[in-house]
């Protein structure tokens, strides 16, 4: 075995290793036996803020389950990264992809046990439409999540009251920190694009998750506004080379039947032009060139109820 290899298993073994060392069941004891000897009850806020993260994490862990179980070596290789930066590292796409799957599902049923612990009852997972089409759609849109998720647990760390449980959500926080690095460099990014991290309000985050949720059980998966419309045809991220996008909304509903109304708006980005943007089919035109566009759609129900989501637009 070449030197080259053995560094090759020797990463794969840490990984796998990680994965094993936190283990959701025993992290998961780890914080509820801290809970018996350390003053500092788990609140129901601290509940509702395990539960948000748990709604993130159900959706990460069925995108990375959904990518691991569809796209091969030869999936990423052929992908527009691949040229970038060789066969080294392309060949280690599945081994790293299949680690952050595991890391994923060991959040989803340490965040379960923790909430049960503490009388809670934890939120169900959702039916998911993540809008990938490609290996490198799934790299693309994988590096979106981790630095959403980054940025929902920076925001939602403070908020927490209980010790124990903030540390727990801490140790996951700069897990998902080194999946956001890992996947910026793979994209073709800064892997530490700044000294600070910014933080995303809930508001926000549930928005942007909202865009990939087709339908949620009674009581699970995140909303802007749980008594609000549903929002179809809002893909999280658009992939295109196209230099006009066309959208349509018209799925989208109210719980009453009520008719609804659109207002579609750019958020951040290069310069662009919005055709029909009060209409259920607003087009784009992506006047600025290539580069990254975020837009807001705002569903509003004949009870004035709304209903938010983003979509961010790649223009490659």
């Amino acid at each position: 075995m070449n030197r080259q290899q053995t560094g090759n298993d020797s990463r794969r073994s840490f990984f796998t290793k990680s994965a094993a060392l936190f283990g959701a069941t025993a992290l998961a004891n780890k914080i509820l036996h801290a809970q018996t000897t350390t003053p500092g009850p788990g609140t129901s806020s601290d509940i509702d803020i395990l539960n948000y993260a748990l709604a993130l994490e159900h959706l990460e862990s069925a995108f990375y389950v959904q990518g691991v179980a569809r796209y091969t070596a030869a999936d990423y290789n052929n992908s527009i990264y691949a040229p970038v930066f060789g066969s080294k590292i392309t060949s280690n796409f599945v081994p790293y992809i299949t680690a952050i799957r595991d890391h994923e599902v060991a959040h989803v049923s340490t965040l379960q046990q923790v909430i049960q612990g503490l009388g809670g009852t934890p939120v169900q997972a959702c039916t998911y439409n993540f809008g990938v089409n490609s290996a490198s759609d799934f790299l693309s849109t994988a590096m979106m999540l981790e630095n959403v998720g980054v940025q929902a647990y920076d925001g939602a760390i403070s908020m927490i009251s209980n010790a124990d449980i903030k540390k727990a959500a801490a140790t996951i926080a700069t897990v998902e920190a080194r999946h956001a690095s890992y996947l910026n460099f793979v994209n073709g990014q800064l892997p530490a694009p700044a000294a600070f991290d910014t933080t995303r309000s809930r508001a926000d985050v549930l928005a942007m998750a909202s865009a990939f949720i087709t339908s949620c059980p009674a009581g699970g998966g995140p909303t802007t506004n749980p008594a609000g419309p549903t929002i179809s045809g809002l893909s999280a991220t658009v992939n295109t080379r196209d230099r006009e996008v066309q959208f349509n909304f018209a799925g989208s509903a109210a719980p009453d039947g009520s008719a609804v109304s659109f207002m579609f708006q750019q958020v951040s980005g290069p310069t662009s032009s919005l055709i029909g943007e009060r209409t259920s089919t607003p087009r784009v035109i992506l006047t600025g060139g290539r580069g990254t566009y975020v837009y807001e759609l705002v569903v509003t129900d004949g009870r004035g109820n709304r209903q938010t989501g983003r979509t961010t637009i790649v223009y490659s």
